[in-house]
């Protein structure tokens, strides 16, 4: 069992490696849907990422009785939503699921999100930096949380999840941000057995970068229960500048602190974003112990954005 996160699922759909892994999500979705007001069938809504494992996830406890869902899945890629229709409807036929071809960012599906009863978002790209990837990226990332927040129905709970601490401080600044002062959330670290870390440094032979170890998705979990967005216009200029105070509020908690970046950000482009963004993850990419500077990312992660009231329920 102490590889049970990192082998990734075979070629057979819902097999018994990919139950195993669904079970890693079982904690953080039962969180999700306990907060929920809604007692009947829920109206789960995902921006897609991983889709069979969430379904196969909703699946378990669709099977077990505990809830009836109605899974909206919403992607860019049609080629997944295709797969999805096409085999998932069938494998997890637990779980009513309705598949939404739609660009989260320039046009998000406005009456889904605000009739969900709860909303998962699965490993967000905000700090994606390999030299492919846009940098324009990080401003869809922020357009579509702050499409998230502002359009949800005010009682319903979200759940976000990152593969790394560093990732999930940039969210929480974002959220921050967004939000009036009455946030309310649940921060969480999975430590399952089989995850790794320095006591069980595990990884798989395809995970090349340790940025991306399989064994560390959905790791990271934030679940937010009540947030009322501000009154903002938001436009590109709105979201470059939040990004950067995020990255000048994050940078200072780092042992190594990077003067001429926190200088640069003061006048903030996509470029200097960029450069934020890989600065964040060279801490864990380029250290000699990858997995004991993860550790202490969780630990400056956790002593920085649990909220109080939450700590001393942890505590009790």
């Amino acid at each position: 069992m102490s590889f049970i996160f990192n082998n990734f699922p075979n070629p057979s759909l819902f097999s018994q490696r990919h139950f195993r892994i669904s079970y890693s999500l079982l904690p953080a979705i039962r969180g999700l849907i306990s907060n929920c007001v809604r007692d009947d069938a829920l109206n789960l809504f995902s921006v897609a990422c991983g889709t069979a494992l969430e379904v196969s996830t909703l699946e378990l406890l669709a099977r077990s009785g505990e809830r009836e869902f109605n899974y909206f899945g919403c992607d860019i890629n049609k080629r997944d939503l295709r797969f999805n229709t096409r085999l998932l409807k069938k494998t997890a036929s637990n779980v009513h699921q309705t598949y939404i071809y739609s660009d989260m960012a320039s046009a998000p599906p406005i009456p889904l999100i605000a009739e969900a009863g709860c909303i998962l978002w699965r490993h967000p790209e905000f700090l994606s930096d390999h030299s492919e990837v846009p940098k324009k990226l990080i401003l869809d990332m922020c357009q579509i949380l702050w499409n998230i927040l502002k359009n949800k129905e005010q009682q319903a709970p979200v759940l976000i999840t990152c593969y790394d601490p560093h990732e999930m401080m940039l969210v929480l600044e974002l959220v921050h941000q967004f939000c009036e002062d009455d946030l309310k959330y649940n921060l969480n670290i999975d430590k399952q057995d089989g995850r790794a870390s320095w006591q069980n440094p595990i990884i798989d032979s395809e995970d090349l970068d340790p940025l991306f170890n399989l064994n560390h998705q959905d790791q990271c979990q934030l679940l937010i229960t009540r947030c009322q967005p501000k009154n903002l216009n938001v436009n590109q200029t709105i979201f470059i500048t939040a990004l950067a105070k995020a990255f000048q509020s994050i940078l200072p908690k780092l042992q190594n602190q990077p003067p001429l970046l926190l200088k640069s950000l003061k006048e903030p482009t996509l470029d200097v974003l960029r450069e934020g963004a890989i600065y964040l993850n060279n801490q864990i990419r380029e250290s000699f112990n990858p997995f004991v500077k993860r550790e202490e990312l969780c630990s400056v992660l956790m002593n920085s954005y649990e909220q109080s009231e939450q700590a001393q329920l942890l505590s009790y």
